[in-house]
């Protein structure tokens, strides 16, 4: 979803909205095509078949699609989360949920580059690796409250910690996984992070 921190200007109406919509996907194409550098305003409105000066309604620059690019992988991988971790009432539930999530964002990013451009934006720039660390400090406190629910008798406090520096390195993780050349060696890569993420927070809950 688009908020008003990602848009110079919020569309109100349904015309403006699917042009905002339009001009998001021509960057996600440009993206998956040639990482952030690619993002010029003018090429994004060529193939978005959209006016620059539409472009620069709501965006300010290069950055300003990026930003919005990362807002919505921000936003898919917390209702990515919540809808895997709905119904789990067991720690072994909630970590089954945890790892479905994890997969199905390996295999995302796996099927579309875009997203993995999107993955190097962030790491890439200090203002976008600044609200990463604010999305993992809020996603570890969803993660925490969600593991407290199945194990109330776990001290909080540790348990956030490990939730915190396991969620902030599964970009990390993502990355180096998917710079291995075959899905085989994605997997083994992938599956040393998951392994520690679980072995970490099982010993945290105790």
């Amino acid at each position: 979803m688009l908020t008003m921190s990602t848009l110079r200007r919020q569309p109100t109406q349904a015309r403006s909205r699917e042009r905002v919509e339009r001009i998001l996907q021509a960057a996600a194409a440009l993206l998956a095509e040639g990482g952030p550098a690619a993002l010029r305003p003018s090429d994004v409105a060529a193939r978005a078949e959209v006016p620059i000066g539409s472009v620069y309604q709501y965006f300010a620059d290069r950055n300003g699609l990026l930003e919005a690019l990362v807002e919505r992988y921000f936003a898919q991988v917390r209702d990515t989360l919540a809808a895997e971790l709905a119904g789990r009432t067991t720690l072994d539930e909630v970590l089954a949920g945890l790892e479905a999530a994890a997969r199905g964002w390996l295999a995302l990013h796996r099927a579309d580059p875009m997203w993995t451009q999107v993955l190097y934006g962030i790491l890439g720039d200090k203002e976008l690796q600044a609200r990463n660390l604010a999305d993992s400090q809020e996603n570890a406190d969803r993660l925490t409250a969600a593991l407290l629910a199945v194990a109330p008798t776990a001290d909080p406090t540790p348990l956030r910690d490990v939730v915190l520096v396991t969620n902030h390195l599964f970009p990390a993780a993502l990355q180096l996984a998917l710079a291995e050349p075959t899905p085989e060696r994605q997997e083994a890569v992938f599956s040393v992070w998951l392994a520690m993420a679980t072995r970490e927070v099982r010993r945290a809950v105790g």
